[in-house]
């Protein structure tokens, strides 16, 4: 084991026995990964954990709320695969040849937000 491996562990088990002192919860922290760990990733830098990617039909702007008043936190091009987070319904818009209200929750290259659902292929 090295040294940095030892010293999460320590760190880790130091906060679990101030938790059984104190009588207060600890959430183990989770170590980043050493320096040349291999890190597993898909598609525009989404962790492999999270759950599946989708296709852009058009460029659309990545909104901060659900809603096209919402203020655009950049876009997300034609054909790119941004992260699904979530879905859910919001504002009403016409987009991509379709009315709706429907919204996908996303990430994009760092940015989190909402694209129009109708302008995606695979939510």
């Amino acid at each position: 084991m090295n040294l940095r491996k030892m010293a999460g562990v320590g760190i880790a088990g130091a906060a679990l026995l101030g938790a059984t002192l104190t009588g207060v919860a600890a959430v183990p922290a989770v170590a980043a990964p050493a320096q040349g760990d291999a890190v597993q990733v898909k598609h525009d830098g989404c962790p492999d954990s999270w759950g599946w990617k989708f296709t852009m039909k058009e460029t659309v702007k990545i909104r901060k709320h659900p809603k096209r008043s919402a203020t655009a936190l950049g876009q997300a091009p034609k054909g790119s695969h941004p992260c699904y987070v979530s879905n859910q319904g919001g504002g009403k818009y016409k987009a991509c040849g379709k009315k709706d209200d429907a919204w996908a929750e996303m990430r994009y290259r760092g940015m989190h937000g909402w694209v129009m659902q109708t302008c995606t292929r695979g939510v």
